[in-house]
């Protein structure tokens, strides 16, 4: 929104700001600056500068309440001040936040092992459960091929064969042989899928993988006993 700081109205209101309010923006050409936000609640900065972003309530058409984050700064235009101010709604960097927080609750407390490598095959996140599994450590794991748990149980075209699929957008997912740190070799279930960029660039890849040897053994073992 654009306001002038003399009479304290609004200027102009684009399209966003009426969305989120319900604000006719014909309407609110000449309506005072404290019927739209709280006195005092904004802090410009001097002319040119940009002030403090803050979370301030803004009064809607309905006459409820909601609250945005607001960045003002004060605009010098001939011998006139203007206030320019840019309003987000709260409510929705709430939910981003919130959304990002579960994602790091779900990486981090998954029973299976999650790992993102970036585009040049190098390891750049894994999470305590892929640690647990392949038997390294977090620090040992990052800036690392994934070959290093390579097993030495498929050639060359098995892994040839992943890459085709995760370029064509479509993801990988399949019996895969690895070995832990201690020279284990033990079955796993893996599936991969490529995360691209806005111009369909490949940038990170995400690798879901659960340990198939507890399964395996408790099967054994039981087979055993029956006989």
């Amino acid at each position: 929104i654009l306001a002038d700081v003399q009479t304290q109205t609004l200027l102009l209101a684009n399209a966003a700001f009426c969305r989120m309010t319900g604000h006719d923006p014909l309407r609110l050409q000449g309506v005072k600056l404290e019927r739209i936000l709280a006195a005092g609640s904004v802090q410009p900065a001097s002319a040119g500068g940009q002030g403090r972003a803050s979370v301030v309530p803004v009064r809607c058409r309905d006459g409820q309440l909601c609250y945005a984050d607001i960045t003002a700064c004060r605009l010098q235009i001939g011998r006139r001040d203007y206030l320019l101010c840019h309003i987000r709604d709260a409510g929705v960097r709430k939910a981003e936040e919130d959304h990002l927080r579960q994602a790091a609750i779900a990486f981090e407390h998954s029973q299976d092992g999650v790992v993102i490598i970036d585009a040049a095959a190098s390891i750049v996140a894994v999470n305590p459960a892929f640690a647990e599994i392949t038997g390294y450590t977090e620090s040992e794991l990052l800036h690392q091929n994934p070959f290093l748990m390579r097993a030495g149980r498929h050639g060359q075209d098995f892994y040839q064969g992943i890459w085709p699929k995760l370029d064509a957008g479509e993801g990988w997912a399949g019996e895969i042989w690895n070995r832990r740190k201690n020279g284990e070799v033990h079955p796993a279930w893996l599936s991969i899928s490529a995360v691209c960029d806005a111009h369909g660039e490949t940038t990170h890849y995400i690798g879901v993988m659960t340990d198939l040897a507890p399964a395996r053994r408790a099967r054994k073992a039981m087979n055993q006993m029956a006989h």
